[in-house]
């Protein structure tokens, strides 16, 4: 096994690695989105969802950090910026080819801190199950506004379903903070991309339908492995699901903004999460040197 040193050094590398990788990949998909809709498309009132979507998304992935925190039995030795720099820093690394980076590179960072490997995988494997679970609640409270009774009925089915399976691990998992944290995240969420429906011109119970639709497509891309956060899965399941709801164009600009809300607040997360975790470095070498 490696000693705690070598890990403290890997984790160093990879990060570097994985921040440069995962920024040119994102760079090059961002070009692509704005690059398959038209500029004059591109409303004050979109932008604006785009800017202030994009921050308040990245904000909300804290909630998601705390979460997977007390969940891998985080020791109250690791502070709360150390728990974003963990999490923050794998965030960007679903953007390589294959999301399980996410959750490799959360291992190594985690390690570098002094989490144990059961714990982190035990975890990871509790926020998959949570992310499903309270995404598919969120689509489903968002249906019912709507009025789509047919869609909410196999939502609901899948959901109790999902929580049967949960609740076998009881046991073994604390989840009930987690579950908290998640329904939070994903209901704030929700609330963007309603926000991001409504400025592409369309009526309230159409945002709704296209939030609940949103989600649906945001499990279809978080399940498949090799997707880089789900890009071109997301798109397409929404375009796919929304063909009744609003124009292939509508689908289109609104599939290509709400990703580029998750790309800003991915990266502006991760970013300060790098830059946190240097900080938190610095000052530890200042301090060694005054000894």
């Amino acid at each position: 096994m490696l000693s705690h040193p070598v890990i403290k050094v890997a984790a160093k590398v990879v990060g570097a690695v994985l921040l440069a990788l995962s920024l040119l990949y994102i760079w090059q998909k961002a070009g692509a989105l704005l690059a398959s809709v038209s500029a004059d498309d591109f409303t004050l009132a979109m932008l604006g969802i785009l800017v202030s979507g994009g921050v308040v998304y990245g904000a909300l992935l804290a909630f998601l950090a705390i979460a997977w925190a007390k969940t891998a039995n985080a020791p109250p030795t690791i502070t709360l910026s150390q728990i974003f720099a963990i999490y923050g820093r794998a965030v960007l690394a679903k953007y390589l080819p294959g999301s399980i980076f996410q959750y490799a590179s959360r291992q190594l960072f985690g390690a570098a801190k002094g989490l144990t490997q059961k714990d982190m995988a035990k975890a990871s494997l509790l926020e998959i199950i949570l992310h499903i679970v309270c995404a598919s609640v969120v689509a489903t409270v968002t249906l019912i506004i709507s009025g789509s009774a047919i869609m909410v009925a196999i939502l609901a089915l899948a959901i109790c379903t999902l929580i049967l399976m949960l609740g076998r691990h009881r046991a073994r998992f604390s989840y009930g903070e987690a579950l908290a944290l998640q329904l939070l995240f994903f209901g704030g969420f929700a609330m963007i991309v309603m926000m991001a429906a409504l400025s592409i011109g369309t009526n309230f119970p159409e945002a709704m339908v296209m939030t609940a639709i949103f989600m649906i497509a945001w499990i279809a891309g978080f399940v498949v492995p090799l997707a880089p956060g789900g890009i071109g899965v997301r798109e397409a399941v929404i375009i796919a699901l929304g063909a009744n709801i609003a124009p292939g164009e509508t689908l289109l600009l609104f599939a290509a903004l709400t990703r580029l809300i998750t790309l800003l607040g991915d990266v502006g997360f991760g970013l300060s999460s790098y830059w946190v975790n240097f900080t938190d470095a610095r000052a530890k070498r200042q301090a060694s040197f005054k000894q």
